[in-house]
């Protein structure tokens, strides 16, 4: 029901929904990893609340430079989070995607940091104490027993209807703890990018490595001009 509903309630107007042009911007934004374990420690919060709390202050900044006004309701955000029991190993080894979705809404209509952070945490226990993220892991598992034809049909057809209960995408992925090589050359930095669809006009992919904390934005080319704002904002 949270799900259905969030998916479902508009978000208002806002320019962060719209139709998306076929071109596209991307910018990024580096942190220290460490520097975001440190406020992990020192407000016993998660690595994603402090990611999220970032992204909620950029985009309130991106906000108010275009003129809105953000409010409760502005940035309800599509979190993907792995539903991958680290403990089985069957399941480490086994090479799928194992992920839910959860809807928070990220509190843009606060100015001071710790307000934001506070209140991600709170809304991230909040969704999944409340079932959110066992009933996006069930929706996806009912997914895949579906025949892939009628899959694409339905993805097809819902790509086509207006959707105004998302505002934006971020989605959060642990990388590699130590540096890597590819055929003998270091790999020096990871970039992950997202993609946008259903009139999201912007999404934000995050991915740490070994000592780094990378956001790779995309948005679209035509009516998100000042994403470099956004990355800006998140550093």
């Amino acid at each position: 029901v949270e799900l259905l509903s969030g998916l479902l309630s508009p978000v208002g107007q806002t320019s962060l929904l719209g139709p998306v042009s076929t071109m596209r911007r991307y910018h990024t934004a580096r942190v220290s990893l460490a520097d975001v374990e440190a406020v992990c420690r020192a407000f016993d919060v998660t690595l994603n609340d402090v990611a999220l709390t970032a992204i909620t202050a950029a985009f309130r900044t991106i906000l108010l430079s275009r003129g809105e006004t953000p409010d409760h309701g502005s940035l309800r955000t599509l979190v993907p989070v792995s539903v991958r029991d680290t403990g089985d190993p069957d399941a480490l080894d086994t090479p799928d995607n194992r992920v839910s979705v959860m809807l928070p809404l990220l509190p843009v209509d606060r100015a001071n940091p710790r307000d934001q952070l506070r209140i991600v945490h709170r809304r991230m226990n909040r969704a999944k104490s409340s079932g959110q993220k066992q009933a996006g892991s069930s929706a996806m598992g009912a997914a895949g027993a579906v025949p892939f034809p009628v899959t694409a049909w339905t993805v097809r057809t819902l790509v086509r209807l207006p959707q105004r209960g998302v505002a934006t995408l971020a989605t959060n992925v642990p990388g590699p703890k130590s540096r890597l090589q590819v055929l003998g050359r270091n790999v020096i930095r990871m970039y992950p990018i997202p993609p946008i669809a259903l009139q999201l006009r912007i999404g934000i992919a995050m991915l740490s490595y070994a000592d780094e904390f990378t956001f790779g934005v995309v948005a679209d080319y035509d009516s998100a001009p000042d994403v470099d704002v956004l990355a800006a904002g998140i550093e």
